[in-house]
């Protein structure tokens, strides 16, 4: 399905010979390509020059006016092919007319273009170029029309160093136009006036009133409606129309007679030799207003100078202070970043000592395991080593008491003081083994009865 876009109005031509109005119709790919709103400040050398890395592939380029945009107009270039034509719509879509602007090229394809003519005036048609003189075929070079409907080579054009038509002298492009506005609050209306002195343009009395406030500050008296052309007198509060006034109330009356044109002539000399005088005074106003305003400048300027060199002296006190204090921190500085590396490397070592520590101290706590364990060992070891000394130390009791209780037997019946029946009816009576701390304890006794 086709693409459709809004249509665009245009006219072209020279207004006193004739003009051509039409629509623009836009769509999908074709072979004629539309740039939008080129700004009026560009001429058609700029257009050209713009043009130039694809103009071999251009067949014709005709410049257009765009309706209800006084500051743009359209250029409509019709290419060899439509591969040629999507291809510049690939390169040259929203791409800048030039580094220093903000202006990029629009750029649409036109499906349809219609026209009609406005004036039957018509312009004689010719297969010459105007600047060559040479015959022009859009098979072998490039055409361009320009706003009055006259053609020639693009190449000829672009050599041509005025903006006008070689031919008719009319405009290559629609002429830019100058947006008048205020100066202070940019309003853009009907009430707008201009200072016939100095041309600084201002909002009237009824808007924010700043054409009046300029009359009070410069004293320039007179002001120009741009709506009307006419010229109001801020000093008697009244336009400036007394060509023909009545003397008596000051109103505009009709001259009728064979005098009437010598009258007006009068009036006009009159008007002139006036307007000359109160031109003399403004401009003499106007030159004392500008010694007042140099005598304030140059007071200030004054002031200004002492004020800035009284900155200055206390900028250079302080950069001198901030430059010794500056000093100072870079020796501190320095100071510091040496008991840093001092501490740094005292840090080092002690992080190594550390970790030294901490080895040592996991080989103790394993040493102290290791130990602890032994100690158990031996302990438990000793304990049955204790054991069996008590038992060894009975058996030697049991054994010794035995030997000694056998060698009193033996010397018994040696010496006969005991005979054999009583041997036999005896008895060994035990007494039972003291405690190791009772034997200790005696034998302490003993020791200290020695």
């Amino acid at each position: 399905m086709a693409t459709v876009h809004a249509g665009k109005l245009f006219s072209c031509g020279n207004h006193s010979l004739e003009t051509t109005k039409g629509m623009l119709h836009f769509g999908d790919p074709s072979q004629t390509v539309c740039i939008l709103s080129v700004p009026s400040t560009m001429t058609v050398r700029d257009v050209i020059q713009f043009l130039n890395p694809s103009m071999q592939e251009i067949e014709n380029t005709r410049i257009v006016r765009e309706v209800n945009h006084d500051s743009t107009y359209i250029v409509l270039l019709t290419f060899r092919s439509q591969e040629a034509a999507v291809q510049f719509y690939t390169n040259y879509d929203r791409a800048q007319f030039n580094s220093i602007e903000d202006h990029v090229c629009k750029l649409l394809y036109v499906t349809r273009m219609e026209t009609f003519t406005e004036d039957p005036a018509k312009i004689e048609e010719s297969s010459n170029c105007a600047v060559c003189l040479d015959g022009m075929y859009t098979e072998v070079e490039s055409i361009i029309t320009i706003l009055c409907n006259h053609s020639f080579h693009a190449h000829c054009l672009s050599k041509w160093g005025d903006t006008s038509c070689p031919v008719c002298r009319y405009c290559q492009t629609p002429e830019c136009q100058v947006e008048n506005k205020c100066m202070d609050c940019s309003y853009e209306g009907e009430s707008l006036w201009m200072c016939v002195i100095c041309g600084y343009i201002a909002c009237g009395r009824y808007i924010n009133g700043h054409a009046y406030d300029h009359f009070a500050q410069t004293q320039h008296t007179y002001a120009m409606q741009l709506t009307d052309n006419q010229v109001w007198d801020y000093a008697g509060d009244n336009y400036v129309h007394r060509l023909l006034a009545n003397k008596s109330d000051g109103k505009p009356v009709e001259v009728e007679g064979a005098d009437a044109y010598r009258q007006a002539e009068e009036k006009v000399e009159g008007v002139q030799l006036e307007y000359t005088y109160l031109l003399t005074q403004q401009l003499e106003s106007q030159r004392k207003y500008y010694e007042r305003l140099m005598k304030e400048a140059e007071k200030k300027c004054q002031n200004d100078i002492a004020a800035i060199t009284n900155d200055y002296k206390r900028v250079s006190e302080n950069f001198e202070a901030l430059e010794e204090k500056y000093n100072r921190l870079v020796k501190d500085n320095s100071a510091i970043e040496k008991k840093l590396k001092k501490t740094q490397a005292n840090l080092t070592k002690t992080q190594s000592s550390l970790t030294e520590e901490k080895q040592l101290n996991i080989s103790l706590t394993l040493n102290q395991e290791q130990f602890k364990q032994k100690l158990n060992k031996l302990a438990g070891e000793l304990e049955e080593k204790m054991k069996r000394i008590c038992d060894l130390e009975e058996q030697q009791r049991d054994l010794m008491f035995f030997v000694e209780a056998r060698g009193k037997i033996e010397n018994s019946i040696t010496d006969n003081e005991l005979s054999r029946s009583e041997m036999d009816t005896s008895q060994i009576i035990l007494q039972p083994q003291p405690s190791p701390s009772t034997s200790s304890g005696m034998k302490s006794n003993r020791r200290k009865k020695k």
